[in-house]
């Protein structure tokens, strides 16, 4: 399979999840035939006569036919046109974020070929709206995947001329498109992005078909001939006549697939024209596991997802979001899901985001939480255009296609992963890292995304890991994982809106060393924390920060949760070597030990509302350098601060051993509490006493 090279989002500050997984299914059939590499040899020729399959290299951008030593798609495609045998055209890696715009008219495809492109967004063909892209000739076999068809207009004629309709693709043949974007486009006629003709077929896998217009029908997809609908996402398309998204006029089947956010009757001069769909005169559609939701017709809010003139076969195990317009298919029978309790219009944000996001390089729309298409279809329909079980929802693998038990309806999966190495890196085809896992959730806003990981160590080799979204990191327990920041940078940085919780893993080697007082890269060493962090059953030990937060910072704004934690030995050029806590916290069964700060709190500064309850703070340091600039050696708080259940013994301040336990000036609250002398109350050594992380035992007679 291929390999994606890294690629940031639209952000530009997160990494794409296809550059993550290198795993993006390649096409849906490989045909393996001896291939025969061919260069071209003169201006305007053709290349040389073959009865062997051949496979041509595309390797410029331009569009153009020269003797310039190079091979342009339009070359390749007259090339494999003038071989009776199947042919395959493929790009050169050079072409990737490129566009190959077209200069010369429509590319005509008259034999059969495979046009295999990049994936992922990165290689676009555009149209430059002043023409289709491709057209199809009747009988060729046609297999196109991994482009991007933008700006084809299909703008001369009338009716179906052929010039007419399908302004990306224009179809007579055999046509099966994988992997794909068309967006963009325009016909005159009906296909705004594609024309499938009377007599043609068309099989669509794993394609997003979304913003293309026409001035008649079928905006995204005009099937005048049978077709295949598979994993598929059409969205956001919009026609003058019928059908916004799909124009169906003979059998077609589609499965797994989202059509939301189209619309009919784009000028307001006919209504009730079927928005998603239009299933016509003489059709026979079936249509499982989808979600057709979201649709209007008209020029305001009107509903309409389907309008039936032909027979429906079969519907099951679909979300249809308006019962009025849901062509008598009905809440309740055979696994549909029709408006709310088969009355009404569903609202399509409880269903799915009705925004396009970008995941693992492909645009589609992602289920809510709590949707009524999650684990909703039925696994027995979930199946390709062969009848063969999916694998794979539409962004490819390892996008598993049912991940618990039962298949989500739509084009895309919710799924959990489990982190399968130790290594740091984005470029195994075979194993998902801890850093892909986090991409993938930042990737993936409004998801439970629970990640389970291995035993070992993991050493951070690409610097700090950024976690912009909700994600739950559950590690097998602090004694066997670690997580280290090989002294060379954070480990974590949680951005505010967040929701993380990590558990069962030690954090160590975290530094942050760039920068100075507030800086996000100065603070922290192991997390700068700026969202709602909560880590249980977690070991915090080694780290460094040049300003405040020696393992942990939490920002204004924020809110921290520790329990059986322990921070230990962790220290800071400022303050709050164990922890610097500037909004609320709370610390139940923990340990703060052998911290030290050069400044204030050797264990914990406390700036905002904080309650520590059953908890150790312990053995920590002050004014570590011995230049009188702190105090607090183990809590350094000026606010409203509630401890009770706890000890805090043996915390120093300077270079000796003076006693400082506490500087408290704000509000406090104790209860039941030992302050003092650790001598008789601590054994000074950390250790494993049988619960989840290092604590320090109680001696005997302990006051405690």
């Amino acid at each position: 399979m291929p390999t994606a090279a890294a690629r940031h989002s639209s952000n530009g500050l997160l990494f794409s999840a296809r550059s993550i997984f290198h795993r993006f299914l390649r096409g849906w059939t490989r045909r393996q035939h001896a291939r025969q590499q061919v260069k071209r040899q003169t201006s305007g020729e053709l290349l040389e006569d073959r009865t062997l399959l051949a496979a041509f290299t595309v390797d410029t951008t331009a569009d153009t036919v020269a003797a310039d030593g190079k091979t342009s798609l339009r070359e390749a495609i007259a090339s494999a046109n003038a071989n009776a045998d199947l042919d395959t055209i493929s790009f050169d890696s050079s072409l990737a974020g490129q566009t190959i715009t077209l200069s010369s008219g429509v590319l005509s495809i008259t034999n059969d070929v495979d046009i295999q492109g990049l994936g992922g967004g990165k290689l676009t063909v555009d149209g430059n709206s002043q023409s289709q892209i491709f057209d199809i000739a009747s009988g060729s076999t046609v297999s196109i995947s991994h482009l991007t068809l933008t700006g084809g207009i299909a703008k001369i004629g009338s009716a179906f001329d052929n010039t007419a309709t399908g302004g990306a693709i224009h179809n007579e043949g055999d046509l099966t498109l994988a992997d794909m974007e068309l967006t963009g486009n325009h016909a005159v006629s009906d296909g705004g992005a594609i024309f499938s003709e009377s007599g043609s077929t068309i099989s669509l896998e794993r394609v997003t078909i979304a913003g293309n217009t026409s001035d008649l029908s079928g905006a995204g997809l005009a099937a005048y001939g049978p077709a295949t609908i598979v994993n598929t996402t059409v969205s956001g398309n919009s026609a003058k006549n019928d059908a916004g998204g799909i124009l169906i006029r003979n059998p077609a089947l589609i499965t797994n697939t989202t059509i939301t956010g189209n619309r009919s009757d784009s000028d307001g001069n006919s209504p009730n024209r079927g928005g998603g769909i239009r299933n016509g005169g003489g059709a026979v559609l079936t249509l499982h596991n989808s979600i057709v939701a979201g649709n209007l017709d008209g020029t305001g809010s009107t509903a309409s997802d389907i309008v039936n003139v032909g027979t429906i076969a079969s519907a099951k195990n679909n979300v249809i979001g308006d019962a009025a317009t849901s062509a008598g298919i009905n809440d309740g029978t055979d696994g549909n899901i029709v408006g709310v309790g088969g009355t009404g219009t569903r609202a399509i944000g409880t269903i799915l985001d009705p925004t396009l996001m970008v995941t693992d390089g492909v645009r589609l729309h992602r289920l809510v939480n709590g949707s009524p298409a999650l684990n909703a279809g039925s696994n027995a329909l979930s199946v390709d255009a062969n009848s063969s079980r999916l694998q794979f929802d539409q962004r490819g693998g390892p996008f598993v296609r049912v991940s618990e038990g039962t298949v989500d309806i739509g084009a895309y999966e919710f799924i959990n992963f489990s982190v399968n190495t130790l290594a740091d890196e984005t470029t195994n085809p075979d194993t998902v890292s801890l850093r892909e896992a986090i991409a993938v959730a930042n990737a993936t806003p409004g998801f439970d995304n629970i990640f389970s990981l291995p035993s070992g160590k993991i050493t951070l080799t690409q610097g700090l890991m950024s976690i912009t979204q909700d994600l739950q990191l559950s590690g097998p327990g602090a004694d066997v994982l670690t997580i280290d920041g090989n002294s060379q940078s954070q480990i974590f940085d949680i951005a505010a809106g967040s929701t993380v919780s990590m558990s069962g893993l030690t954090l160590t080697g975290g530094n942050a060393k760039i920068g100075f007082g507030f800086d996000k890269t100065a603070t922290g060493g192991a997390i700068h924390n700026e969202g709602n962090l909560t880590l249980t059953d977690v070991e915090l030990t080694g780290n460094h920060a040049v300003s405040d937060g020696g393992a942990i910072f939490s920002e204004l704004g924020s809110s921290l949760s520790l329990e059986r934690v322990t921070i230990a030995g962790n220290t800071s050029d400022l303050s709050g070597a164990g922890l610097a806590a500037y909004a609320p916290a709370t610390i139940v069964n923990s340990t703060i030990s052998g911290n030290a700060a050069k400044h204030e709190g050797g264990g914990l500064l406390l700036t905002a509302k904080t309650t520590i309850t059953n908890s150790t703070i312990a053995f920590n340091r002050a004014d570590a350098d011995g230049n009188a600039s702190g105090n607090g050696g183990g809590v350094w708080s000026d606010s409203t601060i509630t401890i009770q259940n706890s000890i805090i013994a043996g915390n120093i301040r300077g270079t000796g051993s003076t006693s400082d336990e506490l500087n408290l000036t704000g509000t406090t609250t104790s209860k039941n509490n030992v302050v003092g002398s650790a001598s008789t109350t601590l054994d000074m050594s950390l250790a494993d006493h049988g619960g989840p992380t290092r604590t320090h035992a109680l001696l005997p007679g302990s006051p405690a």
